[in-house]
């Protein structure tokens, strides 16, 4: 009685020829302990149980006019499958929460983007519940099927505890890179992201090896959701009787629903903390690089800070690729928009740009948005027009003097950035410099479009 909730599964059918049975709910302490003589004495429990049952249905079929008899072994049978359940599940309960500990993070041999994790919870509940077929009447009452069904969805939701302690829980430590094969191994790591990433969690941040595990815990979610669930639930519904079926379905949905919560849960926090780590960069582009933007100073190739958040991003891109595929385009997404967020909030932190800081910030906003052009979403398109509109509004402000040093900057610089875009040619480049030396230095909003030209 301890086990179920009440007024849910843990009811019986009232029936003339069945009164209402106290329920078993002593002595199950000593099945669920885990030991090899508690799993002993479950498998004599399950022998016993099933051998009853079979001897019932012969009683039944020979003797079917000895009702006063019949009662009371049904009465016996019932409190011994009833027990038998109980106690086989209890003992699946403490097998599936023992996986988070369990849980060494080695690849499956079959699927190298996932853990053994799943594979181990889809044997457990496929023994209990074959073991529980065979123990139980192939017509089964309303009571059995609510007896069963109950800690069976349990154990589902169990599993997705499971999942989330490990995503979330700042205590999980596990084995070596090596373990996950290719998708988990480390990068190298530059300098930016060693000292960045070690030491976290305090403020949002994961480290690089808790967040590769943060990706096989969401690749391990969906793996469960897609694959083993719906398998789990055929083999469930397979020892139900069929007019139960539509009943239950919606248990089905409920279990699926929580899972795909959880897999958004998980890559929602990757994707926060990969954003903390990636305005790390672009903090120290804009207000710390000792730069005052009010400060005429000539354009200079796109600066290091740049080229190492696109770095980063590449390895953000390469461990999901590897590890969640089905996410890579959402967490690329929502990263690029989050970026061009934060470039946007301490733009403004800033203030006052002349022509060239603008500029400056210009080249390599727009460097970035045609490197991660295929990412872009209608937020992050607002974003950046956003930010072109701001900057354009500093340039425009300027005196002629500091566009006339704006363009002929970018005309020197031109070969350099036109690298950046491997569909620029050299008659275009050409074209568009004997266009830049024609152009009037006042026109900042031609300045801009040359620029684009050049990438």
């Amino acid at each position: 009685a301890n086990v179920f909730p009440k007024n849910s599964f843990y009811r019986v059918e009232n029936t003339e020829e069945e009164e209402k049975r106290p329920r078993l709910h002593h002595g199950l302490e000593s099945w669920d302990d885990g030991t090899r003589s508690g799993m002993k004495r479950l498998a004599m429990l399950h022998t016993n149980v099933a051998a009853l049952t079979k001897e019932f249905a012969n009683v039944e079929r020979m003797m079917p006019t000895e009702k006063r008899l019949l009662r009371g072994m049904r009465r016996l049978t019932a409190d011994a499958v009833e027990f038998y359940v109980c106690s086989a599940f209890k003992v699946c309960f403490a097998d599936v929460a023992r996986l988070e500990h369990a849980e060494d993070w080695t690849a499956d041999a079959s699927t190298p983007s996932i853990t053994k994790l799943p594979g181990k919870f889809s044997a457990i509940v496929e023994n209990v519940l074959t073991s529980i077929d065979s123990a139980t009447p192939d017509e089964k009452p309303q009571w059995m099927v609510e007896l069963i069904a109950a800690p069976f969805v349990e154990t589902t939701r169990l599993m997705s505890d499971v999942l989330h302690s490990l995503a979330f829980s700042s205590s999980r430590r596990g084995a070596p890179d090596s373990t996950m094969g290719p998708a988990y191994a480390a990068h190298p790591a530059s300098p930016a992201r060693k000292g960045r990433l070690n030491e976290g969690g305090a403020v949002g941040l994961m480290g690089e090896e808790e967040s590769r595990k943060v990706l096989v815990v969401l690749s391990n979610a969906m793996h469960l959701q897609r694959r083993v669930l719906p398998l789990l639930w055929d083999k469930f519904l397979s020892i139900i009787p069929d007019k139960y079926h539509d009943v239950l379905e919606p248990e089905l949905a409920g279990v699926a629903g929580l899972y795909a919560t959880l897999a958004r849960m998980v890559t929602d926090a990757y994707i926060r903390s990969t954003a903390l780590g990636l305005g790390d960069f672009i903090t120290r582009g804009l207000m710390t690089s000792g730069r005052d933007w009010s400060a005429k100073k000539p354009v200079t190739k796109v600066r290091e800070y740049v080229m190492e958040l696109l770095l980063e991003l590449v390895l953000v891109y390469d461990d999901v690729m590897g590890i969640a595929k089905p996410w890579v385009h959402k967490v690329m997404q929502t990263l690029l928009w989050m970026i061009s967020d934060n470039f946007y909030s301490l733009l403004r932190t800033v203030g006052k740009f002349c022509a060239t800081g603008a500029l400056q910030i210009y080249v390599e906003i727009e460097f970035v948005r045609r490197v991660l052009g295929s990412f872009e979403s209608p937020a992050s398109r607002d974003t950046l027009r956003g930010i072109r509109s701001y900057l354009e509004r500093h340039m425009m402000s300027s005196t002629d003097g500091d566009l006339k040093l704006t363009a002929e900057d970018i005309i020197t610089k031109a070969v350099r950035f036109s690298c950046a875009h491997p569909h620029t040619h050299n008659t275009t480049r050409h074209n568009t410099t004997q266009h830049a030396q024609n152009t009037k230095p006042s026109d900042a909003s031609l300045v801009v479009s040359l620029f684009v030209c050049f990438l």
